[in-house]
């Protein structure tokens, strides 16, 4: 949330005010008031919020909800507040919040920075206006584009730093695509379709299996680098073990172990109720050097591990630092036992 004097200032403290205010005057969690009155009628599914403290709603960050969810939110702006015919916000209430209230363009005495024109086109309500629509954005590329003159709808997730590239590439390649000629499928919309069934998250160069030492990798135990405890520092150990399906991973905190596994050829899924649910690709890079990446799959987050086995030591680093937490075990959704905790 923005206010604007002489100056423009990021306000989350104003947001999580107003969240709090929601909770106390419903008696109900802000997840739980909207659950009824805005995500089941949109067919919006489960949706989760992290909470500071617990049972309240940080409010301005932190919601764990799935792409299609975004598509729906944004279809049901787009639709200025109406779905399946019924009312569920105002018109008036929409097209207030979806227009521009402050200028976001740098201050004349600012420092230069990268040029971001989508980032200085004004902001709303919760809203930032972009060079086509408005549209509503998280950390690390979470987007939900809302196109009135297109009458379109683009939601995204990701992982990047780069968040403005990819704006450009929306306005660049998708925009022109939006106009009046109906969408007929023609065979170059087949073969994208196939395409995009093969699709995977890229990995990197590696061997499945280690160099010449596959007997001393299997069952041994990690401790962080001296040089590395500012990378992950809830990260005590890593213990790697080979399992007749490929290999078994255990990061172990102080008070939670958050388990993956790899077979040196694909990214494997890990999941099971209660755990944190994980992506993994592994193989050695060099004779007794082994690195592994870990996709924590409720979040846009990445973390890279090398182990070298003759110091029996790892080093990891983030492709993209989480917010909110130092800890593995809050990298899920709130629903499976995800919290917030200050750090």
């Amino acid at each position: 949330m923005f206010f604007g004097g002489s100056g423009l200032t990021y306000n989350q403290s104003a947001t999580y005010t107003l969240a709090a205010i929601v909770q106390r005057v419903t008696g109900e969690t802000l997840t739980d008031y909207l659950q009824s009155r805005l995500f089941d009628p949109i067919g919006a599914g489960e949706v989760s919020w992290q909470d500071y403290p617990k049972g309240r709603a940080i409010g301005f960050s932190g919601v764990f909800a799935t792409t299609d969810t975004i598509a729906r939110l944004g279809q049901f702006y787009l639709q200025r507040g109406a779905w399946k015919g019924r009312q569920l916000l105002s018109p008036e209430l929409i097209a207030n919040a979806t227009r521009p209230h402050i200028s976001t363009l740098p201050r004349p005495d600012a420092p230069p920075e990268p040029s971001k024109p989508d980032w200085e086109q004004g902001y709303g309500f919760q809203f930032w206006m972009s060079r086509h629509g408005y549209r509503g954005d998280g950390a690390y590329g979470q987007f939900c584009l809302v196109l009135p003159e297109q009458d379109a709808v683009i939601a995204m997730t990701a992982q990047t730093d780069d968040m403005q590239s990819v704006l450009d590439a929306v306005w660049d390649k998708l925009l022109p695509a939006f106009g009046d000629t109906p969408l007929l499928v023609t065979e170059t919309d087949l073969a994208l379709a196939d395409r995009l069934t093969r699709l995977t998250v890229p990995g990197f160069l590696a061997e499945p299996a280690p160099f010449a030492d596959e007997a001393e990798w299997s069952d041994v135990t990690f401790v962080p680098a001296e040089d590395a405890w500012g990378s992950q520092p809830s990260l005590l150990s890593v213990r790697v073990l080979a399992d007749r399906d490929g290999w078994k991973v255990t990061l172990s905190e102080a008070d939670f172990d958050v388990m993956a596994s790899f077979d040196g050829v694909a990214w494997t899924v890990t999941e099971a109720e209660g755990a944190v649910p994980t992506a993994c690709l592994g193989g050695w890079v060099a004779p007794g050097i082994l690195r592994f990446d870990v996709a924590f799959l409720d979040t846009p987050h990445r973390l890279a591990i090398s182990c070298r086995l003759p110091e029996r030591t790892f080093e990891a680093s983030w492709r993209s630092v989480p917010l909110f937490t130092d800890r593995l075990s809050d990298l899920r959704s709130p629903s499976a036992g995800g919290t917030f905790r200050q750090g």
